[in-house]
């Protein structure tokens, strides 16, 4: 099994666990692995950037020992983990 089938398994046992969103980012190509659902008001807008935004965020891991909480211009909060 690809290791990015692998991850995508373990992100969706972590939805269907807890209820929570989970997707998996690939970092070095930028870019969302599967759709990203953007719900949020800013979306409908046209002002969101999800992308960068989330793209920071996994930045930011990387600095901080692999893990960061971070949130978006409309408040939601996410969890960026590097493996």
């Amino acid at each position: 099994m690809a290791f990015q089938e692998q991850v995508q398994q373990y992100c969706d046992k972590i939805t269907a666990l807890t209820g929570v969103r989970c997707t998996l980012l690939d970092a070095t190509e930028k870019q969302f692995c599967y759709p990203f659902i953007c719900a949020c008001r800013l979306q409908e807008q046209q002002v969101c950037q999800a992308e960068q935004v989330h793209q920071s965020g996994c930045e930011e891991a990387s600095r901080w020992n692999g893990h960061y909480l971070y949130h978006c211009p409309c408040g939601y909060v996410f969890l960026a983990t590097v493996l």
